[in-house]
């Protein structure tokens, strides 16, 4: 009888007429994987590996592994889509289908070898790196790569970006999806590596090695591939000229159509925010903002197509502005994408990046509290309500000035610096804070800055009792000397200063007040304007509305 999925593989093409492809094979690929794994759990064949059976490169000692059949279909199915160039298929495989194979088969253990897959693609060079880009995405994922795994993937990505630098181009076009992982997954195999080198627990061997290979995963290399992406794309003077960045394509059914420029463009179109990223891991947040300007953050493009991209180019925006002292910048980053995701959770939960955007949401919304302790304002209720249930605790102890508060949410909500480096290899034992130096650099400079508004707080709560009042009297009432009055009084209204955009991308953004009270001293005296933001009733009824028109729903449906 002819196995499920290599009748799949003869019947895609009429599965694909009209609007119900994408749905017909994630429904053919599940009954195959069904019908293999009832016949593994009879047959018991084609054990997966576990980690033991591997060595140090990753490659199995056991040569009776046997790939399972649905997985060396799938490979054949894959080679197959990718050298038609059939994106509806690949968007499929890549996003759905392969996710199912590696909860089913490979969840504590690798993918098949490459030395097994190989055969089944006739050595293809150029699907073998695309394979081997999801093989070590899968151990870094799953399991804990070694070091030469590490150095294996870093060969094995400047392999595939010479590909699309390459004269001509490679032929492929890759969904925007598997695009922007490779982006994203190359910079966080970097900050993976530079991490495990710094925490020196590493055996001699692996000492001489590191000592053999400085080039890999070396901050001019990663950033020389990122930049080199971008140029090579055009994709700057297409964003400078306000044109669309993906270009129509025509018969997509065609394999022997004209390569698209969108594969190529959208990847350097990644690599811009990739470059922002590492220079927010070394803590060079003014070069990640000046990056990001080529982007206009405040309209939809081309990076709200892929959630995960969305996500990181917000919080990254946010996090570089509440580190530049412009927390009113930083509020109107994350209260962009965390009311975007709000209003679009039930789409996410099907996302195979799932867990990844829960993470991202929950530190975003510690940042966010943050930003509002230091610059009070309104947000959108629907966050404030979250706020108050998540960190109602922690926003209060911030407000009192407890400094304990705010480390506890930057250690959870910052990301994880880079020290580019290379550790004291000669000194044994090894320093302990070596792995913890770039975390605790950038806390010191985070809680400066808190501590300089620890008075702030206590200052504006007086200020907003009164229309006027003698500074002698603010004073007694703060315990401080008028003179140390005047100094939180000039404090305040610095921090509070409406700021223009450092960099402004596309429209032009207004000036980021953050200040919900006004005040100047006219001699011996404190005059106070109090600047309440206008009640925005419209979005009270409207919310009100929707959930009227939810209840009614429901009654017609019950």
């Amino acid at each position: 009888s002819v196995p499920p999925l290599r009748f799949l593989c003869l019947s895609t093409k009429n599965a694909m007429e009209g609007r119900k492809g994408r749905n017909s094979i994630i429904l053919h690929f599940d009954a195959a994987l069904e019908a293999e794994a009832e016949k593994m759990e009879k047959a018991r064949l084609g054990k997966p590996m576990d980690v033991s059976d591997l060595n140090a490169s990753g490659e199995p000692e056991n040569q009776q592994y046997v790939v399972p059949d649905v997985v060396k279909n799938f490979i054949e199915f894959f080679f197959k889509a990718l050298k038609e160039r059939n994106s509806v298929e690949i968007n499929v495989l890549y996003e759905n289908t392969y996710n199912k194979l590696t909860e089913r088969f490979f969840k504590a253990c690798p993918w098949p070898p490459l030395d097994t897959i190989s055969p089944l693609v006739d050595d293809d060079e150029t699907f073998m790196t695309l394979y081997r880009e999801l093989y070590y995405r899968h151990i870094y994922s799953k399991l804990t790569p070694t070091l030469e795994q590490r150095f294996d993937s870093f060969a094995n990505y400047c392999k595939l970006f010479n590909m699309f630098l390459a004269s001509p181009a490679v032929a492929l076009e890759l969904p925007l999806a598997w695009l922007w992982d490779m982006v994203d997954e190359f910079i966080y195999q970097f900050q993976a590596f530079h991490q495990h080198r710094a925490k020196l627990k590493v055996r001699p061997e692996e000492v001489d090695a590191l000592r053999a290979r400085p080039d890999a995963w070396s901050l001019t290399t990663v950033l020389s591939y990122l930049r080199r992406l971008t140029a090579h794309s055009g994709v700057r003077a297409i964003l400078e000229s306000g044109e669309e960045i993906l270009a129509p394509v025509e018969s997509e059914d065609d394999p022997d159509r004209p390569l698209s420029p969108n594969t190529m463009r959208a990847l350097g179109y990644f690599a811009i925010i990739g470059v922002a990223r590492v220079h927010c891991l070394l803590g060079d947040y003014h070069r990640t903002l000046q990056t990001l300007a080529a982007i206009d953050t405040t309209q939809r493009g081309l990076y709200t197509a892929v959630t995960a991209c969305h996500i990181t180019a917000h919080y990254y925006t946010g996090f570089a502005a509440l580190m530049l002292r412009r927390p009113a910048e930083a509020i109107r980053a994350f209260t962009a994408i965390l009311v975007y995701l709000a209003r679009t959770r039930q789409y996410h939960t099907r996302s195979y990046q799932y867990e990844q955007i829960i993470k991202k949401n929950e530190q975003m919304y510690a940042l966010l509290s943050i930003a509002l302790v230091l610059s009070p304002q309104r947000v959108d209720e629907h966050l404030h309500a979250v706020l108050r249930e998540k960190y109602g605790e922690k926003t209060a102890r911030m407000q009192r000035g407890e400094e304990s508060a705010f480390e506890e949410l930057f250690c959870f909500a910052c990301p994880k610096f880079i020290n580019p480096t290379p550790p004291p290899f000669d000194e044994h034992p090894a320093p302990p804070a070596v792995a913890q130096e770039a975390y605790r650099l950038q806390q010191r400079l985070f809680m400066r800055e808190v501590r300089e508004q620890a008075i702030l707080p206590v200052l504006r709560s007086f200020l907003r009792l009164y229309v006027s009042l003698p500074s002698a009297k603010l004073a007694k009432f703060m315990g401080v000397s008028e003179d140390a009055l005047r100094e939180y009084a000039c404090r305040l209204k610095h921090k509070t200063l409406p700021l223009a955009p450092l960099f402004p991308a596309g429209s032009e953004a207004p000036a980021a007040t953050s200040t919900d009270v006004d005040f100047f001293i006219a001699k011996d005296a404190v005059v106070v304007s109090d600047s309440k933001a206008a009640h925005q009733y419209h979005v009270y009824f409207l919310r009100h509305l929707l959930k009227t028109n939810e209840i009614l729903a429901g009654l017609r449906a019950s």
